[in-house]
C-alpha cells in the first residue's frame, strides 16, 4: 500500500509539474521522440490559451455565450486528470498506469530523475502526422478566435468562425460521409477543407511570430 501511495505521488507530480507547469520545466521530463515532445509542448501552450479564451469570451459576451459556444464545439484543452489512472504495474525504477478508456502511460527513472516515457505511453492516441496536424490546428483556431474578440467583434462572428474552424480540427477523423456534409457546409461559404486549414495554420504561424 506504502509502495502503491509513493508511486501515485511521483505520477501525480509529474503530470502536474509537466502539464500544469512551463515549457522548460516538462521538456526535461519527457522521454521519447521529438515530435511527440513538440506536440506534448504545443499542447501546454493550447491549454494556456484555451483558458485565455474562455476569459475572453466571458468578459465579452457573457457566461450563457460561452457556454453556447464550447458546448457546440468542444475546443477547450483540459490538464490530465491523474486521478483517472491506476497503477498496473511497477517497480523501483518504473510504472505503469492505466485509465478506464486503456489509455497508458509509463514513467521511468533515469538517473534519480522520473520521467514520461512518451514511447511507450499511449494516452496520446493518435500517430505522429495525426497529432502534429491536431494540435497546430487547435493552436492556430484558439489564436484566431482570441483575435476576433480582442477586435471586439460580434459573438455571431466569433461563433460561426469557430464552427468553420472545428470542422476542419475534427475533419481527418470523421467518416467520408461526414465529410461530404463538411464540404458542403465549406462550399456555402466558398471555402474547401483545404483553405479553411490554411487560414488556420496562417493565425498558428502569426501567433509563434508575435
Amino acid at each position: 500500500m506504502l509502495a502503491n501511495a509513493n508511486i501515485n505521488h511521483t505520477f501525480m507530480t509529474i503530470i502536474n509539474s509537466c502539464f500544469n507547469g512551463t515549457q522548460s520545466h516538462c521538456m526535461t521530463i519527457l522521454s521519447g521522440d521529438n515530435i511527440k515532445k513538440n506536440a506534448i509542448l504545443k499542447l501546454i501552450d493550447a491549454r494556456k490559451s484555451s483558458e485565455t479564451l474562455e476569459s475572453l469570451y466571458i468578459d465579452t459576451y457573457g457566461l450563457e455565450r460561452y457556454k453556447e459556444f464550447i458546448t457546440a464545439f468542444n475546443l477547450k484543452i483540459t490538464p490530465i486528470d491523474y486521478s483517472e489512472f491506476s497503477v498496473i504495474k511497477s517497480d523501483i525504477n518504473s510504472a505503469i498506469f492505466k485509465n478506464k478508456n486503456e489509455a497508458i502511460i509509463r514513467i521511468f527513472k533515469d538517473n534519480d530523475i522520473w520521467k514520461l516515457d512518451l514511447d511507450n505511453s499511449t494516452f496520446l492516441e493518435l500517430d505522429n502526422s495525426q497529432l502534429t496536424e491536431f494540435v497546430n490546428l487547435t493552436v492556430g483556431t484558439q489564436a484566431r478566435l482570441i483575435e476576433l474578440i480582442e477586435a471586439k467583434v460580434p459573438v455571431e462572428t466569433v461563433y460561426k468562425t469557430g464552427g468553420l474552424y472545428y470542422l476542419a480540427i475534427i475533419y481527418p477523423f470523421v467518416s467520408e460521409n461526414q465529410r461530404s456534409k463538411f464540404n458542403a457546409i465549406f462550399e456555402k461559404k466558398n471555402k474547401s477543407f483545404t483553405t479553411v486549414k490554411k487560414e488556420i495554420l496562417t493565425a498558428m504561424a502569426d501567433k509563434v511570430r508575435k
